[in-house]
């Protein structure tokens, strides 16, 4: 029997890199896709060395959905089976609401909420004819407390924490037994968080660390939160995991006050 095999995009750096080798070591094989060609060459390397799992690495700029469509058929090709589908990849170009550009919506929108959406599409029959057929969507504390100046960054969070809802009404509606989960942190080192809040100083404890994180979504995918399917987890901090926005706000404002 083969392996599960989960498709992580974004994972050229940051949470997707992170997740990539984390769900090798658990067991899966990957199908990698980000837009830089020569980090996803270096990752499927450091990857190989570490676990004997197979790996297609699948450049793709998910701004340009028409070959955003063809990567799922590429993973079925490859590997006959798509177990899991990690929406990671995303952009945060911050800008006014009063002075955002069409562009910035437009990209916004089309890279952080409309390419998960069309890879789920894609990748629907091979979920639901999984043995345990998962999409996680990398959310973030944007969808309930946006960030000033990053109006469409936050807007195209909460879309994709409809996303989640919408999977989950779909295949309970039709019995496709597909199990969603958003999963929003605060702040995390990356490259996106470093580029949009250079110079801001965390408060002790505001960091969610990245093996935190990447251990939760293997949870989801592991069963952990099936009680929670369809719904957002909010990671507020450090050791702070919650299913109610409410808490997560709270200790937001805790740790920011």
């Amino acid at each position: 029997m083969t392996r599960p095999v989960a498709l992580v995009t974004g994972a050229s750096s940051g949470i997707g890199r992170a997740a990539a080798f984390k769900l090798a070591a658990v067991g899966h094989d990957l199908a990698i896709v980000a837009r830089r060609e020569e980090e996803l060459a270096t990752l499927v390397e450091e990857i190989g060395a570490a676990h004997d799992i197979r790996i297609l690495n699948r450049p793709c700029d998910l701004s340009d959905l028409q070959d955003a469509e063809r990567i799922v058929p590429d993973v079925l090709e490859h590997f006959g089976r798509l177990d899991v589908v990690l929406n990671n990849a995303g952009i945060a170009e911050c800008a006014p609401m009063a002075e955002i550009s069409l562009g910035v919506l437009q990209r916004a929108l089309v890279v952080n909420a409309m390419a998960p959406a069309v890879l789920v599409r894609e990748a629907w029959d091979a979920l639901a004819t999984a043995p345990r057929g998962i999409v996680v969507n990398i959310s973030s504390l944007s969808a309930i407390d946006p960030l000033p100046g990053c109006g469409g960054y936050g807007m195209s969070k909460s879309a994709i924490e409809g996303l989640t809802r919408s999977i989950h009404a779909d295949s309970k509606d039709v019995g496709a037994d597909i199990r969603a989960f958003s999963i929003g942190p605060g702040a995390i080192d990356t490259p996106m968080l470093r580029s949009a809040m250079d110079g801001v100083e965390f408060p002790p404890g505001a960091r969610v660390p990245m093996d935190e994180f990447v251990g939760i979504i293997a949870e989801c995918i592991a069963g952990r939160f099936d009680d929670h399917d369809g719904g957002a987890i909010y990671v507020p901090g450090e050791g702070s995991v919650t299913t109610d926005a409410s808490e997560a706000l709270e200790i937001i404002a805790a740790l920011w006050s």
